[in-house]
């Protein structure tokens, strides 16, 4: 396992959790951009653990940093606190989850 690799994985996450928060803190701002970083995050993900199946190890390790990075990112962009700070990794991962109103 490379360290780009990992480092890849955990950005991916903090950009899909950064998204799934901002989606639940801003309905009144949410956009089709949104839903495309989040399906684009999740594909990413599942390329990086399929080609790399020893990244499935550091999952749980990473989604509580990268968790906390995109909390401040968000709170950053947002310019407030988001409501919204602890997605599953069920949520995070599962291919079939939707979001709200994500048709």
């Amino acid at each position: 396992m490379g360290k780009n690799q990992k480092n890849a994985l955990k950005s991916h996450f903090v950009i899909l959790i950064l998204h799934v928060i901002k989606w639940y803190s801003q309905p009144w701002a949410r956009s089709q951009s949104w839903v495309n970083s989040i399906r684009n995050s999740r594909v990413k993900i599942a390329q990086l653990l399929a080609e790399q199946p020893s990244l499935v190890r550091l999952v749980d390790l990473i989604i509580p940093e990268a968790c906390l990075k995109a909390i401040k990112k968000a709170e950053e962009e947002m310019g407030f606190p988001p409501n919204y700070t602890n997605p599953s990794k069920e949520d995070l991962l599962d291919k079939d989850y939707k979001l709200d109103s994500d048709n």
